[in-house]
């Protein structure tokens, strides 16, 4: 018996700052430090995890069981970690495209700004694989209503 199996990795950043309160249990600092521009190390940390650490073990087992994924990056991922996400490409895996940064959504930008965010990512995606992106996934899989255009 043979049982096929679809691969995604997503390798996503947020902007430099941000602070995604609903995604973690740890609330190391309180909203009014943030906003007095306290860095939280912890979210930092987490957030540096990914490219340090996860996306090369990812690779490299990628590459020693001789499969192929399909990797969701966010455009501010390739631009944090352009060897990582090179050394993914290399693997013959495909990457689509996940937004500028995990914490812009589509459906809070305008027309001009969502045709930006995806020009801009597809950009830092072809520029690193060597071609564009397979295809699209926003962020928590919202879209707007321009998003297929």
């Amino acid at each position: 018996m043979t049982l096929p199996v679809t691969l995604t990795i997503a390798f996503e950043q947020w902007s430099t700052g941000y602070v995604e309160p609903t995604r973690t249990e740890i609330h190391s600092i309180e909203p009014e430090y943030l906003e007095r521009n306290v860095r939280d190390h912890i979210q930092e940390s987490w957030q540096s995890y990914a490219g340090t650490a996860a996306m090369p073990r990812i690779t490299r087992e990628i590459e020693r069981q001789g499969i192929q994924a399909t990797g969701i990056f966010s455009g501010i991922a390739v631009e944090r970690y352009p060897r990582e996400c090179e050394a993914f490409a290399a693997t013959g895996s495909e990457i689509a495209g996940h937004s500028y940064a995990q914490d812009i959504r589509a459906f809070k930008l305008t027309r001009p700004e969502e045709r930006e965010n995806i020009l801009k990512t597809s950009a830092l995606i072809e520029g690193i694989a060597g071609k564009a992106p397979v295809g699209w996934l926003n962020p928590g899989a919202q879209s707007s209503d321009n998003t297929r255009e």
